[in-house]
């Protein structure tokens, strides 16, 4: 197990009554313990896939298939899948195509919808078992049922069954239907067969187009998910998102002017090699640039085609944004760009407007790539890593970018003040997060987000405060702060006037998605950081 996985597994917190076990000869380490024993099994859970996907990506499959076992026997999903896959391949293990089966026979039963599929496959082609085609078909509907790029596979396979006639009579109409699916799920191979079948190039676009799913670290999704992505078939980048029905509410700019909510108004500066921190309306957000191309991170909800704009500081080509969080102020032109990189959690909610943006349409079909802990992005010579916290804080889903290259890390909202934090989870959920970024510490020197810079001393503040909130003899008082909360709306009264990346009253995520703690708002102070967190009700 390498350092980096030992950092994860630490990051969690004290002890536990799991531990990962390593080959003979290697240390075992405890995994950490939550009060919540329901969250920390998941997480447990996941980190143990994960160490073993990552070990099966680098080539130790001795190592890897020792994970998937343990993960599959503390209950893992997905685990029997990757260890089906050692079976068939012959890695890490002698090659046995009936053990193959068996276990994607149980990672099927458990709802791995890939498990499904690849069981389907066996049936088809007669690997490990008799082959039978009723079987195949059953298995690869059962894959094919959630209709998302991960059922992709499946659906295009029974495209090709009804297509050739395998197994059912010969139907390209159900072909065609089925290619389609697969098609708008953003899967090339479905894309090629169905312009194959219809022998033209087809038009295929649906609501919210899942593009690709990443997984932890995977170098196969950093060449064909980033610098080779391809989303011409199923999506065009809007030109303008209008604005106009705003035009009576003015924007007061920082140097006191002011101009209708409808002018595009920009700013930037060059805050490192290649890098440009940019304000539009809302929060900042940046430009990235490598060898190969350049990437947002964010991209405010002002008017103006931010995407046209970021052009004109880079001559790389800039295709996609990162989202650092579902807010509004942050995905709100999503729709300029190619494809936009967020969690699976801020799917939901990304790109949903606030109440001082209605009667503006905002696109929210544009294709997503969802990432995970670990992803990461290659620019060309400039590599980034995607850091994902252990519980929500700012928002559900959220992620930080960290760029080694420049000492840099990227960290949405989660840092709002230099000397005090809000928090909306509980101390040891706190001190989790913490250590999470804590394990990445000596490589960065600053903070860029929403709010702007921040030197990496208010990280280091805000780690000791959480360290020091694990006291059980910690003192504290009330607090003052209430959580996050949306304003209550100004009256309307005469013109109204916004300033520029201010919070606008009324404004908020009304369904936001995160859990509340119920119980009394209180604080405590190390060294001059101040953190305000609810005290749950004693019961």
């Amino acid at each position: 197990m390498n350092c980096l996985q030992k950092s994860l597994i630490l990051a969690l917190s004290a002890a536990s009554p799991f531990v990962f076990q390593t080959p003979a000869g290697a240390q075992s380490y405890a995994a950490p313990h939550f009060h919540q024993e329901g969250r920390w099994h998941s997480v447990a859970l996941k980190l143990l896939l994960d160490a073993g996907i990552q070990a099966y990506q680098q080539g130790d499959y001795t190592q890897a298939l020792s994970l998937f076992r343990q993960a599959a026997a503390r209950g893992h999903g997905k685990a029997p899948r990757y260890i089906g896959l050692c079976y068939e391949k012959g890695l890490g293990v002698a090659q046995d195509l009936q053990e193959a089966v068996e276990w994607y026979r149980k990672a099927a039963a458990k709802g791995d919808i890939t498990g499904a599929y690849l069981l389907a496959r066996c049936y088809e082609k007669g690997n490990g078992v008799p082959q039978d085609l009723a079987l195949a078909h059953k298995y690869y509907r059962q894959s094919a049922q959630r209709g998302d790029i991960i059922a992709a596979p499946a659906m295009t396979a029974l495209g090709r069954l009804a297509e050739q006639g395998v197994g059912e009579p010969r139907d390209p109409a159900k072909a065609k239907t089925w290619y389609a699916k697969a098609d708008a799920a953003g899967y090339a191979p479905a894309h090629e067969a169905l312009t194959k079948l219809l022998g033209h190039e087809p038009k295929v676009h649906t609501p919210r187009v899942l593009t690709e799913r990443v997984s932890a670290g995977s170098s196969r999704d950093l060449a064909d998910g980033v610098t080779r992505l391809d989303v011409t078939h199923i999506w065009k980048p809007v030109r303008t998102i209008d604005f106009s029905s705003k035009h009576n509410v003015l924007i007061q700019n920082p140097d006191g002017t002011t101009v209708p909510m409808d002018q595009p108004w920009f700013a930037s500066a060059q805050i490192a090699p290649g890098t440009w921190q940019i304000r539009s309306d809302g929060d900042y957000c940046y430009l990235l640039e490598g060898d190969s191309l350049a990437v947002m991170i964010d991209c405010g909800y002002g008017a103006g085609n931010i995407r046209q704009y970021a052009q004109t500081l880079t001559a790389k080509p800039v295709q996609y944004v990162i989202n650092t969080h579902y807010h509004f102020d942050h995905t709100a032109n999503d729709a300029y760009f190619d494809a936009a990189f967020m969690t699976p959690e801020s799917v939901e909610y990304a790109t949903i407007p606030y109440a001082s943006f209605q009667g503006i349409t905002f696109p929210r079909d544009y294709p997503v790539i969802t990432v995970q802990n670990g992803y990461k992005m290659d620019l060309g010579n400039r590599e980034l890593d995607i850091l994902t916290l252990p519980h929500a804080n700012h928002t559900l889903g959220g992620l930080m970018v960290l760029d080694p290259s420049r000492k840099i890390l990227f960290t949405g909202d989660e840092f709002l003040g230099n000397d005090k934090i809000d928090l909306n989870i509980s101390l040891e959920d706190f001190a989790a997060n913490m250590e999470r970024i804590g394990a990445v510490r000596s490589q960065f020197d600053v903070m860029y987000g929403g709010p702007g810079k921040k030197d990496a001393s208010v990280f280091d503040a805000c780690a000791a405060a959480a360290r020091a909130g694990l006291d059980p003899d910690l003192k504290t008082g009330p607090s003052s702060s209430t959580g996050f909360k949306p304003q209550p709306a100004a009256p309307a009264q005469g013109t109204m006037v916004y300033r520029r990346g201010s919070v606008r009253p009324g404004d908020g995520t009304f369904n936001a998605p995160e859990p509340v703690i119920q119980g009394i708002r209180r604080s405590f102070t190390v060294n001059g950081f101040q953190v305000n967190f609810t005290e749950p009700e004693k019961k």
